[in-house]
């Protein structure tokens, strides 16, 4: 029985709960809330930096998902010509397959890339230039309408994205140099259609879409930002301990004089003043490098005085002096656990198996096997959606400047497949092949599916499937 008066009664009690009065909820459109966007791009830019953590996220992502780079399923002379050389980079500094990681790696720091189609007169295809998020934002000269919304000739302007009237994206304002030219000078931008007369596209945006109207792309560390910085955060600190215990502090302890108060206070003039050096005393034992409070202060009738050492010194103390030693506490061994909580957080969060990301490979076979399986569902997710966003398009163009005629071949384009040459995950190749072996006798494989899970080719390009009697083509 759920009473109304007990706190918490109900879903409305997380609006009214005492442990939840911190927590700001307010939430708004998808186009308001993409104004913290750049924020979330900058703090993910610094995790990646500073978190190894951040790091191996995004690099076993573009590991899984691109490889070494997609190709076309069905061989192209042409297309694998330009796709090995530097003809698709504006640059001419990365062939295809490097264009694909960078744009990939770029997506998930960044939440997006953007591609820019580059025409010239001098080659017969179109080169691609990535650009940086940052180049694609609203001019500072347009400035802010009645409604709160910005207008670039009546047409409505989000986050540096242009919208025709019927709402669809029609152009973007490029800024060329964003951190170093005047922003408020037109002629260091650019609006560039999204597409030419012949249908084809001028920019590609490459992103991670979360909601449906959400004009541009959130870094995928966003959820995780707070974890990592906190993991950062706590890594520091241990450091820091670990530094302090490796040294020493000796404190000189005395009964004869109680009357000192090492708390008294200074004046801020005596703080400023420059340390000078205590007065010789033939008398007292010699202590290099003795210094004395500022102005020679007396504090209650004793002068204080701070005796730094070096290795091999000998320091000579009084009858009534004993040395005690002071030794910082040592790191915490709660920061192992604390890291595998943080890690487990971030594996279910992004659905990377922990042992790709941890890099401990310790797990059953079995373990192993649902780990894999649960790790080729994540990849297909982004590498489908890589595939449509930017291969697709690019193979559109490509088929367009070869003279072919798109009212057929641009149905093959659509439902062209891109593929990885990788080998894929295997745990136990003899195991896993066995098992194959009997998944084939009973008819549920073919020996090329069996060689194009294994090893990414058909099964003739293998000799270790040719081993196999059993298995008959």
């Amino acid at each position: 029985m759920v009473y109304n008066n007990f706190p918490g009664a109900g879903y409305t009690g997380t609006l009214f709960s005492q442990s939840l009065a911190g927590f700001f909820h307010e939430s708004k459109s998808a186009i308001l809330d993409n104004k913290l966007r750049q924020d979330l791009v900058s703090k993910s830019r610094v995790l990646y930096t500073k978190v190894p953590l951040a790091k191996a996220i995004i690099n076993t992502l573009t590991r899984g998902v691109i490889g070494s780079g997609l190709h076309l399923a069905t061989p192209d002379a042409v297309l694998d010509i330009l796709s090995s050389t530097y003809s698709l980079d504006t640059l001419k500094q990365q062939d295809l397959y490097q264009i694909q990681q960078q744009a990939f790696e770029t997506m998930l720091l960044s939440g997006e890339c953007w591609l820019i189609r580059q025409k010239s007169n001098d080659d017969k295809y179109s080169s691609w230039y990535l650009a940086e998020p940052d180049h694609i934002f609203n001019p500072p000269f347009i400035s802010m309408n009645g409604d709160g919304n910005y207008y670039y000739k009546n047409h409505l302007l989000i986050d540096g994205i242009e919208y025709a009237a019927n709402g669809k994206p029609l152009a973007i304002h490029y800024c060329k140099n964003p951190y170093f030219v005047n922003l408020t000078s037109k002629k260091a931008w650019d609006r560039i259609f999204l597409f030419d007369k012949e249908g084809l596209p001028n920019v590609i945006q490459l992103r991670l879409v979360d909601r449906p109207e959400y004009p541009r792309g959130l870094p995928i560390l966003s959820p995780l930002i707070e974890t990592l910085y906190g993991l950062y955060a706590y890594s520091q600190a241990q450091i820091q301990m670990g530094i302090l215990q490796s040294c020493q502090a000796l404190v000189v302890k005395t009964n004869t004089n109680k009357t000192l108060n090492p708390f008294a206070p200074m004046s801020m003039k005596d703080l400023d003043a420059p340390i000078i050096s205590a007065p010789s005393d033939t008398n007292k034992p010699k202590k290099e490098f003795t210094i004395t409070p500022p102005n020679n202060r007396d504090l209650n009738g004793l002068v204080q005085e701070a005796n730094y050492v070096v290795p091999g010194q000998t320091i000579h103390l009084n009858p009534d002096e004993e040395l005690e030693c002071v030794t910082p506490t040592g790191p915490s061994n709660s920061l192992t656990e604390y890291y595998n909580l943080v890690l487990e957080q971030c594996c279910a969060s992004l659905g990377i198996p922990k042992p790709l990301l941890n890099g401990v490979f310790d797990a059953s076979f079995s373990a192993s096997k649902a780990s894999i399986a649960q790790w080729e569902y994540t990849i297909s997710k982004y590498r489908k959606a890589f595939i449509e966003q930017l291969l697709k398009p690019m193979y559109r163009v490509y088929l367009y400047e070869s003279g072919i005629d798109l009212t057929d071949s641009f149905k093959q384009s659509i439902a062209s497949e891109w593929v990885s040459h990788d080998p894929n995950m295997c745990v136990d190749e003899v195991r896993t092949m066995n098992l194959y072996k009997q998944a084939f006798e009973l008819g549920l494989v073919t020996r090329d599916e069996i060689a194009q899970t294994l090893f990414a080719h058909k099964a003739h390009e293998d000799v270790r499937l040719s081993e196999f009697t059993t298995i008959k083509n």
